[in-house]
């Protein structure tokens, strides 16, 4: 493989910009990656908290903190 070291200042920069674009790229890639994980993540959250869950899975010990399930 071959190397070249920068010497002058232009190379210098075109090998930091070269750096700063690979920076930017990858984390963009673990952005998307988390965003995805995350909004699964919180959707499957906010889907147990809500009333209808609890009414379609009756067995289910519900959290003292919402409010009581309405009567049949």
């Amino acid at each position: 493989m071959f190397f070249k070291i920068a010497t002058t200042r232009s190379e210098k920069r075109q090998v930091m910009e070269f750096w700063e674009e690979i920076i930017k790229e990858s984390q963009k890639i673990k952005d998307d990656y988390e965003k995805g994980n995350d909004d699964r993540f919180h959707q499957k959250f906010y889907e147990k908290m809500t009333i209808n869950y609890y009414i379609k899975h009756e067995n289910t010990v519900r959290p003292e903190f919402i409010e009581p399930l309405p009567k049949k």
